[in-house]
C-alpha cells in the first residue's frame, strides 16, 4: 500500500465508528454501516466530505468532528469545519 494511502487511512478513518476503507470515487472512501463517506482533496483548501446513504445530520456532523480532531492531532494545525 502506498504511504499516502496509509496516512489517509490513519487520519481520515474516524476512530470508534467501525469504519472500513472501500474502493470508489474520491481521494479516499469508507463505509460506516450502510453509509459511504467520500473525501475529495480540494487542492490545498481542505477536504470535501460527502455522505451517501441513510444518515442523519447530527451523526454526520459528529463523524466530521471526530475526523477534524484526528487531522488536528496529525498536523498540529487548527482547522475549520465549513458545512455546505
Amino acid at each position: 500500500m502506498p504511504r499516502y494511502i496509509e496516512v489517509l487511512a490513519q487520519t481520515l478513518t474516524p476512530r470508534g465508528w467501525n469504519a472500513v476503507p472501500i474502493e470508489g470515487p474520491g481521494s479516499y472512501r469508507l463505509r460506516i454501516d450502510s453509509t459511504e463517506v467520500s473525501f475529495s482533496d480540494e487542492a490545498g483548501f481542505g477536504w470535501q466530505v460527502a455522505f451517501e446513504g441513510d444518515i442523519d445530520e447530527v451523526t454526520a456532523a459528529t463523524i466530521v468532528e471526530v475526523i477534524a480532531r484526528q487531522l488536528i492531532e496529525f498536523t498540529g494545525r487548527p482547522l475549520a469545519v465549513v458545512p455546505l
